[in-house]
């Protein structure tokens, strides 16, 4: 059954959410799901979003799978070629191939509404402000919105406004967006509680809300505010001078005064898990040398200065260990991009820490 727009009185079963259209001289809409919603993953919910987004739904039979697997692995033969350091072909390709194959069968056993769901989800991220818990009585929070698929759109400055005012960074939301709200329960006889999606009616769709000052006021306490402006400060792309650059067929370089950074090519790490004790990263006052799972990746890269010998120390105790974060496969699987791993050794100034990072990109 498709929602309807209904007046501001309670649903007995189904549930309200607001939808924010982009354009402020559209009315917000308080829009009346008609059924129960008790599972994360139950599709009805996320078909009449992605509805309202225009989104037509994503076919799921054997040609879709096959070309959602060549989105993941792209076309690349039997794996990777020998990597720097000497390592035989063979190695390499092995894994490769063996990683391939897990995730091709994944794709053909995975039920239909499973991948529904999964494919649905690359057109329509969320943003979860707030979760849901039974023990403090806290309901859960959430914005959705069409993201990449919405970005020629206009921009949605009542969703950004009501997104900043509960203590989030700055986002460019474009096209139509919705709020919507869950809670925890127990049932009688239950052990543990029950997730469902409740009402978040028109009224509490404003910046002065109380519930916004409770998201606020909470992310505020847990620093979770600010550890998120602090990285949304750090992705904002800065000009600084390049001192020296360089690039081969297994990665591209580039140093400036602050940091130096590495871009390995894709294809090594398709189809590799990886956390941070697989890496090893040896930085000397004018080289670095990087080794994932045994595989030299990097084998004394030459550096344009030399990097401070304070900062190499701090580096290497309490700094170093927690500034190594190394994706695993399943991550760009959820994600449904082929990998291309972006491995970024900064050497900073004092104030700075250095940071070893890995993203996947499309």
């Amino acid at each position: 059954m498709a929602p309807s727009i209904y007046p501001a009185f309670a649903a007995d079963d189904g549930f309200f959410y607001v939808a924010i259209p982009p354009s402020t001289d559209e009315e917000m809409r308080q829009v009346l799901f008609p059924t129960p919603i008790t599972k994360n993953d139950d599709l009805s919910f996320v078909r009449a979003l992605r509805a309202d987004l225009g989104q037509e739904a994503p076919h799921t039979d054997t040609a879709a799978r096959g070309g959602f697997f060549e989105e993941l692995f792209g076309k690349q033969g039997d794996g990777p070629q020998a990597l720097a350091g000497g390592e035989p072909e063979a190695v390499a390709a092995k894994e490769f191939r063996k990683e391939k194959d897990r995730v091709k069968d994944t794709l053909a056993k995975v039920e239909s509404h499973q991948l529904e769901l999964l494919l649905s989800m690359r057109n329509l991220e969320v943003i979860t402000m707030q979760k849901a818990c039974f023990e403090t009585g806290i309901k859960g929070m959430a914005l959705y919105h069409g993201g990449k698929s919405a970005e020629n759109q206009p921009r949605n400055d009542r969703a950004i406004e009501i997104l900043f005012a509960a203590g989030f960074p700055p986002k460019d939301l474009r096209g139509i967006c919705f709020l919507t709200r869950t809670e925890e329960f127990m049932e009688r006889d239950n052990l543990a509680p029950i997730w469902q999606r409740v009402d978040f009616v028109l009224g509490d769709c404003c910046t002065d809300a109380p519930w916004v000052k409770e998201v606020r006021e909470e992310r505020e306490k847990t620093g979770q505010k600010e550890r998120d402006e602090t990285e949304w400060l750090s992705s904002m792309q800065v000009d600084v001078p390049t001192l020296a650059c360089g690039t081969n067929d297994k990665y591209a370089w580039r140093q400036t005064d602050e940091e130096v950074e590495i871009q390995f090519v894709p294809g090594p790490f398709r189809g590799i898990r990886a956390t941070k004790r697989d890496i090893v990263v040896k930085i000397q006052p004018r080289s670095i040398f990087v080794r994932v799972r045994g595989r030299v990746l990097l084998k004394d890269l030459k550096l344009f200065a030399e990097a401070s010998s304070q900062l190499m120390s701090s580096t290497k105790s309490e700094a170093y260990k927690d500034t190594i974060v190394f994706n695993a496969c399943a991550c760009i699987v959820a994600c449904e991009k082929a990998a291309q791993w972006n491995l970024a050794l900064g050497i900073l100034s004092e104030m700075r820490t250095l940071g070893v990072r890995a993203n996947a990109d499309s």
